[in-house]
Protein backbone atom coordinates (compact mmCIF):
# COMPACT_ATOMS: atom_id res chain seq x y z
CA UNK A 1 0.00 0.00 0.00
CA UNK A 2 2.67 2.33 1.04
CA UNK A 3 3.90 2.18 -2.60
CA UNK A 4 0.91 2.89 -4.26
CA UNK A 5 0.89 6.30 -2.18
CA UNK A 6 3.74 7.04 -3.23
CA UNK A 7 3.55 6.90 -6.89
CA UNK A 8 0.31 8.84 -6.66
CA UNK A 9 1.77 11.84 -4.41
CA UNK A 10 4.76 11.65 -7.24
CA UNK A 11 2.52 11.79 -10.11
CA UNK A 12 0.51 14.77 -8.35
CA UNK A 13 3.50 16.57 -7.72
CA UNK A 14 4.88 15.88 -11.65
CA UNK A 15 1.77 17.35 -13.19
CA UNK A 16 1.88 20.06 -10.91
CA UNK A 17 5.60 20.89 -12.05
CA UNK A 18 4.27 20.32 -15.22
CA UNK A 19 1.22 22.70 -15.05
CA UNK A 20 3.18 25.58 -13.92
CA UNK A 21 5.79 24.95 -16.47
CA UNK A 22 3.59 25.39 -19.37
CA UNK A 23 1.75 28.59 -18.19
CA UNK A 24 5.29 30.44 -17.17
CA UNK A 25 6.09 29.64 -20.74
CA UNK A 26 2.87 30.88 -22.09
CA UNK A 27 3.46 34.48 -20.06
CA UNK A 28 6.92 34.51 -21.45
CA UNK A 29 6.18 34.91 -25.03
CA UNK A 30 5.02 38.34 -24.93
CA UNK A 31 2.05 41.16 -25.46
CA UNK A 32 -1.09 40.87 -27.57
CA UNK A 33 -1.06 41.35 -31.43
CA UNK A 34 -2.14 44.86 -32.96
CA UNK A 35 -5.22 43.84 -33.88
CA UNK A 36 -6.21 46.11 -37.11
CA UNK A 37 -9.68 46.58 -39.60
CA UNK A 38 -10.01 48.03 -42.30
CA UNK A 39 -12.31 49.04 -45.18
CA UNK A 40 -10.38 48.83 -48.44
CA UNK A 41 -6.93 47.79 -50.10
CA UNK A 42 -5.57 51.05 -50.22
CA UNK A 43 -6.41 51.19 -46.51
CA UNK A 44 -4.35 48.02 -44.90
CA UNK A 45 -1.28 49.30 -48.08
CA UNK A 46 -1.15 52.93 -46.49
CA UNK A 47 -1.43 51.27 -42.81
CA UNK A 48 1.71 49.26 -43.68
CA UNK A 49 3.80 51.90 -45.78
CA UNK A 50 3.03 54.36 -42.74
CA UNK A 51 4.13 52.47 -40.21
CA UNK A 52 7.28 50.61 -41.53
CA UNK A 53 9.19 51.56 -37.88
CA UNK A 54 7.72 48.52 -36.63
CA UNK A 55 6.28 46.94 -39.18
CA UNK A 56 8.67 44.82 -41.26
CA UNK A 57 8.40 42.99 -44.23
CA UNK A 58 8.68 39.54 -42.38
CA UNK A 59 6.47 40.94 -39.82
CA UNK A 60 3.50 38.61 -39.42
CA UNK A 61 -0.01 39.28 -39.75
CA UNK A 62 -2.94 36.82 -39.16
CA UNK A 63 -5.90 37.36 -41.01
CA UNK A 64 -9.50 36.44 -39.05
CA UNK A 65 -12.90 36.42 -40.03
CA UNK A 66 -14.89 39.09 -37.52
CA UNK A 67 -17.45 36.49 -35.85
CA UNK A 68 -14.47 33.99 -35.08
CA UNK A 69 -11.08 34.12 -32.93
CA UNK A 70 -9.35 31.73 -34.81
CA UNK A 71 -7.12 32.95 -37.71
CA UNK A 72 -7.83 32.10 -41.61
CA UNK A 73 -4.39 31.42 -42.40
CA UNK A 74 -0.83 33.96 -41.70
CA UNK A 75 0.81 35.79 -44.07
CA UNK A 76 3.91 38.39 -43.93
CA UNK A 77 3.50 41.89 -45.01
CA UNK A 78 4.97 41.75 -48.13
CA UNK A 79 2.53 39.04 -49.41
CA UNK A 80 -0.70 40.06 -47.68
CA UNK A 81 -2.51 41.59 -50.58
CA UNK A 82 -1.64 38.91 -52.63
CA UNK A 83 -3.07 36.30 -50.16
CA UNK A 84 -6.15 38.20 -49.91
CA UNK A 85 -7.04 38.12 -53.30
CA UNK A 86 -5.87 34.73 -53.22
CA UNK A 87 -8.15 33.36 -49.90
CA UNK A 88 -11.60 34.86 -51.98
CA UNK A 89 -11.26 38.04 -49.53
CA UNK A 90 -12.10 41.39 -52.09
CA UNK A 91 -12.49 45.06 -51.45
CA UNK A 92 -16.23 44.31 -50.83
CA UNK A 93 -16.21 41.81 -48.13
CA UNK A 94 -12.55 42.72 -46.24
CA UNK A 95 -14.50 44.65 -43.94
CA UNK A 96 -15.66 40.92 -42.32
CA UNK A 97 -12.10 40.28 -41.62
CA UNK A 98 -9.64 42.05 -38.95
CA UNK A 99 -6.12 41.52 -38.88
CA UNK A 100 -3.50 40.69 -36.18
CA UNK A 101 0.09 42.05 -36.58
CA UNK A 102 3.20 40.70 -34.81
Amino acid sequence: MRNTRKSKKNTRKIKRKIKTRSKRKYFKKGGAPWRLTVNSYNELQKYLNNNTSWITPDTRIWVVKNTDNQALYESNSKDILESLYDHGITPQNISEFSFNIL
